[in-house]
Formats: C-alpha cells, structure tokens, sequence
C-alpha cells in the first residue's frame, strides 16, 4: 500500500497488527514504514520520532544503519 502511495489505508493496515501483535519481531519494521509515510507526506519531525523510537526499541535491530543514516 505505500508503494502505491495509499498512505491513509496503509497506516490502517499498520494499527490493526501493532493492536493485533504487541512487541512482534516486525515492530521495527512497522516503524519504518510509518516514518517513510510520515516522510512521504512532508511530515519530518513526525519521520524523525518513528526513526528515534526504533533506535530505543530495536538497538540492535537490522534496521538501526538505515534509521541512522535517515537521521542524518
């Protein structure tokens, strides 16, 4: 859905698995996906809390590199 640029419904699609699946090894992942949209949407500041928040989440996570070098 973000590749298709259906923010609205992916963001959605997002709430119902962190409701669904607490804690899930996919929760970094979710993160990510929600500072892309946020990024998408001209939304930096909002981008930038979901990278810092995986960094605190997930230190240890495959994603950090990426937060890290989004972050600047």
């Amino acid at each position: 859905l973000v590749f298709q640029h259906r923010y609205d419904e992916a963001l959605d699609a997002l709430d119902s698995l962190e409701l669904e699946y607490p804690m899930h090894s996919l929760g970094d992942e979710i993160l990510y996906q929600r500072h892309h949209i946020a990024y998408a949407r001209q939304q930096y500041d909002t981008a930038a809390v979901f990278l810092e928040k995986l960094l605190e989440l997930y230190p240890l996570d495959i994603l950090v590199d990426n937060a890290l070098l989004d972050l600047g």
